[in-house]
């Protein structure tokens, strides 16, 4: 089981920390939670390790402790350029 630390720097300084950005409608970023109708990129957080996408289980809520978050294997893996290695915004 992977368990990650979302918390912004805490995220950022893990080696296996990515971004996956793509639009609504695509499969790879549709099964991420919170992910809806927009027309605007979403960026989401994920894990890589050795060439595998991991996310956020779906049931994480507002109110969860995002030090300690289960990381499930993506369903459906996003391609090569959708995963960032840093925050595209800096």
């Amino acid at each position: 089981m992977l368990v990650a630390d979302l918390r912004d720097r805490k995220f950022e300084a893990d080696p296996r920390a990515v971004y996956v950005v793509g639009p609504y409608g695509v499969p790879y970023m549709d099964q991420f939670n919170g992910v809806g109708p927009s027309r605007a990129p979403y960026r989401m957080k994920a894990m890589l390790v050795d060439g595998v996408v991991y996310i956020p289980e779906r049931h994480i809520g507002r109110l969860s402790d995002y030090s300690s978050v289960k990381m499930v294997r993506a369903q459906y893996q996003p391609p090569k350029r959708a995963v960032k290695r840093q925050d595209i915004r800096s």
